[in-house]
């Protein structure tokens, strides 16, 4: 093979790869288990049935009133390594995909671990109560949620459309971000040890906040809502879609989980920089076959 056919069939590759990671065919979410190591990963990419897949284990979840199949982050709202076809789960306030047996079966202990999910809200935040996105729980009573993330709402005057944490007991309303509807956000959860957490938005710290871990096993674990009774709605579930949710047996650190949201949204200089190199080779071996 000569040379100028090697550098000919090389440009194809890497052209190739190029199109492939605009197309974001599954990159995402190898990029997050290859690299991270999560011992449950969801992409909520079902169409019909109730099981949401485990990617890396057998710790399937369950969902709850939720409409199955429609959008999720995808290269089209900018996120390059998302599936072209990318879907996800829609709830209207009392929906999410549940696991229980985070403790008990996927070893998850409560002194120290993270989780992330990908949201999208489709009304505005003060215009309903709360919205919750992420959580644990010990069991499927109201009374039994311990971790879990929301966006405050008319519940939570003055801090409307802003991150906050409720252990079980108290509520943080630490957030300074205001988030938009209709805008997909990475929010990643890390309790760092039995007395802090750590709450990140799009990557990046949003607040930490001193929470001592309440007690109980944190067996239940959900997105798209918090994990205790799915019938205790009362307006604080997320109205909208949640997408590629996982979960960690340790606290990550910030590079972790800004390269979670990073790994959807590679820079666009490297990127574009690759895609024009591969293409200026393409174009040259393509003027000297000819020759």
């Amino acid at each position: 093979m000569s040379i100028r056919s090697l550098s000919f069939l090389t440009c194809l590759s890497v052209l190739f790869a190029v199109a492939s990671s605009a197309n974001g065919e599954s990159i995402y979410s190898g990029l997050v288990i290859d690299n991270t190591s999560p011992v449950l990963y969801w992409d909520l990419d079902e169409t019909t049935g109730s099981t949401a897949d485990d990617l890396v284990a057998t710790h399937d979840g369950t969902y709850l009133n939720v409409t199955l199949g429609n959008a999720g982050p995808r290269p089209s709202d900018g996120f390059a390594n998302m599936a072209s076809d990318n879907r996800a789960p829609t709830t209207a306030g009392a929906g999410m995909a549940r696991y229980t047996a985070l403790n008990s079966g996927a070893g998850v202990g409560t002194n120290s671990y993270s989780a992330q999910v990908w949201f999208n809200s489709s009304v505005a935040f003060d215009e309903w109560g709360m919205s919750y996105v992420l959580g644990r729980s010990n069991d499927d009573s109201s009374g039994s949620v311990r971790d879990s993330v929301y966006v405050g709402g008319t519940y939570t005057s003055g801090h409307e459309g802003k991150l906050a944490l409720f252990d079980g007991t108290n509520a943080y309303l630490n957030g300074t971000t205001v988030l938009d509807k209709d805008t997909w956000y990475h929010v990643a959860l890390v309790r760092e040890d039995v007395n802090n957490v750590s709450i990140y938005l799009n990557g990046e710290l949003e607040f930490t906040c001193a929470s001592t871990w309440q007690g109980g096993d944190g067996d239940y674990f959900s997105a798209g809502h918090r994990p205790d009774d799915p019938t205790y709605t009362y307006n604080i579930g997320l109205i909208g879609n949640f997408d590629e949710s996982a979960v960690w047996n340790k606290a990550l650190n910030s590079t972790e989980v800004q390269n979670l949201h990073d790994y959807a949204v590679p820079e666009p200089t490297t990127f574009a920089l690759i895609a024009t190199g591969a293409l200026g080779f393409l174009l040259v071996a393509l003027r000297r076959r000819r020759q």
